[in-house]
């Protein structure tokens, strides 16, 4: 793991309650120790201790009635749940130790009624990792739910951000043959559901220390580094809100460069009320850039000399109404009473002094060393000292005064402004709606043109259709009397038919009659002939034959 993303499992976490009530956690020697501040960053208590388990890494949060909730690594890669309930800090193992299996990346945001939890676990034997989320709620850890999951040796850690409406965004990081992809995905918090993931990096990109924030418009800011060939980029990639075609994520921009660096510079973003501020360090400076619409348009990049900074985790609670400013700040001492950007003025920009370049510090973080009380007597060098410091307080007070007053003023204004800008959208608003009432009175003409048109069409058609249905009445009885002829036509004709047919069956026979009758007088006649030649008479023969032919006739007249 390098040098950022060691610091950035372990460095010190500032929980911000109400702009008021501040809470530093910091590791001292692998020990978890916290001070605090009633008074925004003005005076802080001594140090105090969380637990005396050495902690390796780790991540806090608030929940939705003020309780601080830490999640940790400790030394026998067993993730801890540490929550402060009044004074006292209860212990709970959410995942018991194990050899091969190593916790990092932790990350852990309040929800509805709820906490999220996410961190990456990489299994030493196979060479397998896995990005996890798990879900706290009433007092009870619910089962992994496994995101990610891969092989190989790469940081391959998530990103997580809380936006509007309890949403959470993410950015995982994911390496494939030496090149880092950045995939975007999103939780419902209704249904508790994923979208993507979708890859918003282009290919064949070295992606590093990817940073992801929500504004109060719904548009999302995504910043990470680069290396493009021998050199690193500072990238920026909007994604709007809205329909199309304006709505979606944008081409990536490049916001700045960095040559001959050997390692990434560490980018983030903070974001006001009006201003979208983006931060990287290289060549003992701090490089910054700022956009006033949004990140729609950018303001030429400016550099500063800095002093040794602390680069601190940082969370507001929600109630402060306000979108996550942003996920880091820089605190210019230890115990820290200013930062860099201010959470006292949204729309400070850079003011570090120069000298020395910025840097994460080697040497852990100092204690302040708790005073022994003694009864002892007053003496004239300790009230000095005590009115010395009496006065330090006094200046700070009257700093703090002025600064609120410099508040004061500047709400003033922005109060003014946001009156004059009421007013003009006031007034264009007002100048759409009666062009709007134009429109519709135009349209309402036109519809009731259309609606008289429409109603004679339909007269004019049920007139024809009233029309063709006489017609069609008149011809269809026409028709009927027609067929009706017909029929009984046919009717005759088939009863002529079978009298011709009957008639045709007599005369068949009758001619079959006749020919029988022919048949027997050929007979005859040959029997004449050969009784002729035997020497009967003719006249005999004839005879004969009336005779019977007379018989025949008598027969058939019986």
């Amino acid at each position: 793991m390098d040098n950022y993303l060691n610091k950035l499992n372990c460095s010190p976490f500032l929980l911000n309650n109400e702009n008021k009530e501040y809470w530093l956690f910091f590791l001292d020697n692998f020990e978890l120790n916290y001070l605090y501040s009633s008074d925004g960053g003005i005076n802080w208590s001594k140090e105090k201790s969380v637990s005396e388990t050495k902690i390796n890494s780790f991540s806090l949060t608030l929940d939705n009635l003020k309780n601080i909730h830490i999640i940790g690594a400790d030394q026998d890669n067993s993730i801890l749940h540490l929550k402060k309930r009044n004074k006292n800090w209860e212990k709970n193992i959410l995942r018991q130790a194990s050899e091969k299996i190593e916790s990092s990346f932790f990350t852990l945001l309040p929800g509805k009624d709820i906490l999220h939890l996410f961190y990456r676990i990489f299994d030493l034997k196979e060479y397998n990792w896995y990005t996890i989320h798990q879900i706290y709620s009433k007092e009870t850890w619910r089962e992994e739910r496994i995101l990610e999951r891969g092989s190989g040796p790469g940081n391959n850690y998530f990103i997580a951000c809380p936006g509007l409406n309890e949403r959470i965004h993410t950015i995982q990081i994911i390496s494939k043959n030496k090149e880092h992809f950045l995939y975007y995905r999103s939780l419902d918090p209704d249904t508790l559901t994923w979208t993507g993931p979708i890859q918003v990096s282009p290919q064949n990109d070295g992606c590093f220390y990817p940073c992801i924030l929500e504004d109060p418009d719904n548009n999302l800011h995504l910043l990470w580094s680069l290396l493009d060939e021998n050199e690193f980029k500072i990238l920026y990639r909007k994604k709007s809100f809205g329909g199309w075609p304006s709505a979606g994520w944008k081409n990536p921009e490049i916001l700045g460069q960095v040559n001959n660096n050997t390692s990434a510079p560490f980018p983030f973003m903070w974001l006001t009320e009006n201003n979208l501020l983006t931060i990287w360090f290289y060549d003992e400076c701090a490089w910054y850039i700022n956009s006033e619409d949004g990140g729609d348009k950018w303001n030429p990049v400016q550099k500063q000399k800095i002093k040794q900074s602390y680069l601190i985790r940082y969370y507001q609670s929600s109630s402060l109404n306000l979108v996550q400013g942003g996920h880091y700040i820089i605190a210019r001492e230890f115990p820290p009473h200013s930062f860099f950007p201010s959470l006292t003025r949204r729309d400070s920009l850079l003011n570090l002094t120069d000298k020395n370049s910025y840097r994460f510090p080697e040497e852990p973080l100092q204690k302040e060393k708790e005073e022994v009380e003694e009864d002892v007597e007053v003496e004239e060098e300790t009230l000095e000292k005590d009115l010395e410091y009496l006065k330090g307080c006094s200046t700070r007070l009257l700093s703090h005064a002025v600064h609120l007053e410099e508040d004061r003023n500047y709400y003033k204004k922005v109060l003014e402004k946001k009156q004059r800008e009421f007013s003009w959208f006031y007034k264009k608003a007002e100048d759409q709606v009666n062009e709007l009432n134009k429109t519709i009175s135009s349209k309402d003409s036109q519809l009731t043109k259309l609606e008289k048109q429409l109603e004679k069409s339909f007269k004019i058609i049920n007139e024809g259709f009233k029309t063709e249905r006489m017609q069609f009445k008149k011809e269809k009885k026409t028709l009927e009397l027609e067929i009706n002829s017909l029929n009984q036509e046919n009717k005759q004709l088939k009863e002529k038919i079978k009298k011709i047919n009957e008639n045709a069956e007599s005369l068949k026979n009758h001619l079959k009659q006749r020919e029988n009758l022919l048949n027997n007088l050929q007979l005859e006649l040959t029997r004449l002939q050969q009784e002729t030649r035997e020497g009967k008479g003719w006249w005999e023969k004839i005879k004969d034959i009336l005779n019977k032919h007379e018989a025949i006739k008598k027969k058939k007249g019986e």
